[in-house]
């Protein structure tokens, strides 16, 4: 079942942009895994409002969902679909204008990501016609369970900061004629963190993170294409210094297929048939990208090289479950290699013949014919 994004932010379908930023803003204060630490519900809740938030401030998002019900791969607290709460949160604060002042006003700290992380995925097009479960393995740095990630021995070992008093921030008044400027950067002494740690943790040596290799199943949906990608929140590195892991980048490509040619989501194919299937007419067999058998028919007369199109038979439209681009098939006279003298006497009897003779005007093809088999000599087909 759909979620209500509406419900989740407590405000109603005609509210503007200025009502659902307010909305989140009071409820991200209220649920902050840093105002309720060790508090599953408030961090479930939090991820819940980040996710209703980031659907509803797109002017995009928000249309697709008020017309599907749904967005992309939003779904899922995993973080897929480019999702991530800590991410939003942090978004927010910077397009409000005053995103130090929003720290301090509130108590938070200053959440630090780590390090994102990028992997290829190779796929093939019958893959990308009906989407498919990768498993995937990969080596990243996680918290240090010894020293909670801090660096420190015990994760105690440390002490407070001089230089910034612990904030983490240090701030610069720069007067001129017109006043003052208050400049805000951070903290050279601790580098942002309000810690000096005084003994270096003995497993991980400071850094706060250890390397383990991690198997992950990823779902990638039908119809992607090369250079997509489906990012995955909180599954990068947690580097020394931050507070949440980074993320995990699933880099897609789609591997060239021996039969078809795929040109955005819809599907060309080369379709070789007996010459006297084209003189008589044929329906004919053609197997789509499922390995599905289509049916079609060609009329008495039907030239080589003329295209039919199998209308949704092509590659699916990413997160469109009812909508696929076509499938277009060109039929192509197949040509003996070699003949017995038999079938030599009757193809010489019918050379001379008035519609064999190689003067008699043949039809022209459709338009459709040229601009495609441009396309397929970019892929050496004829």
């Amino acid at each position: 079942m759909a979620k209500d994004y509406y419900s989740i932010l407590g405000v109603n379908k005609k509210a503007t942009d200025e009502e659902i930023k307010k909305a989140y803003r009071k409820l991200a204060i209220k649920y902050h895994p840093d105002k309720n630490p060790g508090n599953k519900e408030a961090e479930e809740k939090f991820k819940e409002i980040s996710e209703a938030y980031e659907i509803l401030s797109d002017k995009e998002k928000r249309q697709q969902y008020d017309t599907y019900g749904s967005v992309g791969n939003m779904g899922g607290h995993g973080g897929r679909g480019g999702f991530n709460p800590f991410d939003i949160f942090e978004r927010f604060k910077r397009s409000s204008g005053f995103s130090s002042f929003f720290d301090d006003d509130f108590g938070f700290n200053r959440t630090t990501k780590g390090e994102d992380l990028r992997v290829n995925v190779k796929v093939t097009l019958k893959e990308v016609a009906t989407g498919v479960n990768k498993t995937i393995k990969y080596k990243r740095h996680i918290k240090c369970e010894s020293c909670n990630g801090t660096g420190a021995k015990d994760g105690t070992a440390y002490t407070t900061c001089n230089t910034c008093k612990g904030t983490g921030r240090i701030h610069k008044v720069i007067r001129h004629m017109a006043g003052q400027i208050i400049q805000e950067s951070v903290c050279h002494t601790c580098h942002g963190k309000g810690k000096i740690i005084t003994q270096r943790c003995n497993v991980c040596h400071g850094k706060g993170y250890s390397i383990v290799e991690e198997t992950i199943n990823v779902e990638i949906p039908a119809g992607v294409s090369t250079d997509d990608q489906i990012s995955m929140g909180g599954y990068g590195n947690f580097s020394e210094g931050a507070d949440i892991p980074g993320d995990l980048y699933i880099q897609i490509t789609v591997q060239d297929d021996d039969q078809y040619t795929r040109v955005d989501n819809n599907i060309y194919y080369q379709l070789n048939v007996n010459f006297l299937d084209l003189v008589f007419g044929s329906e004919l067999y053609v197997e789509d990208l499922t390995g599905k058998k289509n049916k079609f028919k060609i009329k008495p007369g039907t030239q080589s090289g003329e295209i039919f199109s199998l209308n949704g038979k092509g590659v699916p439209v990413v997160n469109r479950n009812m909508s696929a681009g076509n499938m277009y098939v060109l039929v192509n006279a197949y040509v003996p290699k070699s003949l017995t003298s038999s079938e030599l006497r009757l193809l010489k009897d019918l050379k001379n013949q008035k519609h064999f003779n190689s003067e008699y005007k043949i039809p022209q093809t459709s338009n459709i014919f040229n601009k495609i088999k441009k396309i397929f000599l970019r892929r050496r087909i004829f």
